[in-house]
């Protein structure tokens, strides 16, 4: 299993820490959001960066913005809607963390992926947030968000807990939806147990499968060891086996970049992809996925990230801006 002990200072980013304690947090409040109680913002006015976690729908994240620009898709058909309320899974955009792998047997979970999160402790640079038990799943699910408060960089620890009395076999998926039009940037693996490097999902009778051999669309291009994709068209889905320990999005002038801890030699069941991309005409869905864990009752099992916004100088329009885009990203913190 992945010993994300030596990845916790890479999350705490400086500031501390992640003790329960709540009380007086200047930089984080509670207030109203697009109709959800009790959602928690964070704003960093030094670095420009304001965030909002809404735990009435999942204790997702529904706002990362730099300068006013929010990458993360929000459906406003959806504002105030809640699972308690309406009584079925609906779409509501922006990130939630998932249990994977996506081709699994496992039925889908709306407690977790949408249903309330209590707000256990809030400080001034953290909040820790948790689900309610899912009996059905086996499964209780917790995320400790830490923020910079000088470069407005978040750091998510993402916690699948086994409360059932039997071993589980589960991973993180980490969905983020953003808004369509702008490029998905992916450094490919010079050692990938993948053919092209790169795969793309296909349907074949009711079953999906990754083609890792002859992958191809006209809105991915291949520039050396760095894959660009245009996140517009019919519905496409790609993934990879990058070893970089880090996934963007290029939207405008904003880079969002997702970091990760790559886990050699770990089971990734997705064909072996440890990033994926989804795009169509609407949105984009994309992050990455943990290794697979075989969970003993009471075991829990993290999946850390680092997610960082970067500005441009001038609107990033077509691939080879794209491209040069990714060379303002630094590498990975977990690869250190």
């Amino acid at each position: 299993m992945l010993n994300t002990g030596k990845y916790i200072a890479v999350l705490m980013l400086l500031v501390g820490s992640l003790n329960l304690i709540s009380g007086e947090a200047k930089n984080i409040k509670l207030s109203v959001y697009n109709g959800w109680k009790d959602s928690v913002i964070i704003e960093v006015p030094e670095a420009e960066v304001e965030a909002a976690i809404v735990p009435a729908i999942g204790g997702r994240i529904m706002r990362y913005e730099l300068y006013g620009d929010n990458p993360l898709y929000e459906n406003r058909n959806a504002s105030g809607q809640t699972y308690e309320n309406v009584g079925q899974i609906f779409f509501v955009g922006g990130y939630q963390c998932d249990l994977g792998p996506e081709i699994r047997d496992t039925p889908a979970s709306p407690i977790l992926w949408l249903g309330k999160w209590d707000v256990k402790g809030i400080k001034e640079h953290s909040v820790i947030l948790a689900s309610q038990p899912d009996n059905s799943v086996g499964v209780q699910m917790e995320k400790e968000i830490v923020v910079d408060m000088e470069t407005g960089e978040l750091g998510i620890v993402q916690r699948i807990i086994n409360i059932s009395n039997k071993e589980i076999t589960t991973s993180h998926w980490d969905r983020t939806f953003c808004k369509s039009g702008g490029f998905i940037v992916i450094p490919l693996s010079r050692s990938s147990k993948l053919a092209a490097g790169w795969s793309m999902r296909h349907k074949i009778q009711d079953k999906y499968i990754y083609d890792g051999v002859n992958p191809s669309a006209p809105n991915v291009k291949i520039y050396g060891r760095l894959l660009v994709a245009k996140a517009e068209g019919v519905p496409l889905k790609i993934g990879a086996d990058t070893d970089a320990g880090w996934i963007a999005y290029v939207l405008n002038t904003t880079v969002f970049v997702k970091y990760f801890p790559v886990e050699r030699g770990g089971n990734y069941p997705d064909s072996g992809n440890n990033v994926f991309a989804y795009m169509d005409d609407r949105i984009v869905e994309f992050g990455p996925v943990s290794a697979q864990e075989n969970l003993k009752a009471g075991e829990k099992y993290d999946f850390p990230e680092k997610w960082s916004l970067i500005q441009l100088n001038e609107p990033a329009n077509d691939f080879k801006k794209a491209k040069s885009a990714a060379d303002k990203i630094p590498p990975s913190p977990f690869s250190k």
